[in-house]
């Protein structure tokens, strides 16, 4: 199964390649969320940089409008949507709050006895501090490219870049 998985995400890959226009589309869009889900952290970080390249995606704030940015992704294999929401004044980044919230509307943050769960595991990743620490990384470097990945939470990082682009391709609220 998990060949065909593969087999699939590549051919999607190949299809997204393909497209000629430089707008993203919502099938590009689905085909990174599924990379980001189902492919090894390599093979993310390889194609996400890609897309990033291809699509003019930013890795930082400065060429953003100012205003308040709300993005999240369609929900993973787990049943969690990503959901950031963001501020940007004069091209620097002020605010950020990034969670995951089941489809049951429980939050990870929010989430005791999950969090006490992760934070007993080999890499103590409770979303409640590695969320934090992210958002701490992305408000003292203003850029995805100077934020390391935390132990136990990679793929946090990547649905946080994720959500962060669904964001920004939205513009601003207001605007």
């Amino acid at each position: 199964m998990k060949n065909i998985v593969i087999l699939a995400l590549g051919l999607l890959f190949v299809y997204s390649c393909s497209n000629t226009k430089k707008d993203i589309d919502t099938e590009t869009l689905m085909v990174m969320h599924k990379l980001i889900e189902r492919s090894h952290p390599d093979t993310v970080d390889k194609y996400l940089d890609y897309y990033a390249e291809r699509y003019q995606l930013p890795t930082d704030f400065k060429a953003l409008p100012d205003g308040k940015y709300y993005g999240e992704s369609p929900y993973d294999d787990y049943k969690y949507k990503h959901i950031v929401s963001f501020t940007i004044q004069g091209g620097r980044l002020s605010e950020i709050e990034y969670d995951e919230v089941h489809e049951d509307g429980h939050s990870k943050t929010a989430d005791s006895s999950y969090n006490a769960d992760m934070n007993n595991n080999v890499y103590g990743s409770a979303p409640r501090l590695t969320y934090d620490n992210y958002e701490k990384q992305l408000l003292e470097n203003q850029d995805f490219k100077k934020v390391d990945a935390i132990s136990g939470a990679t793929y946090s990082k990547y649905r946080l870049k994720y959500a962060f682009w669904r964001a920004v391709l939205k513009s601003p609220k207001g605007n």
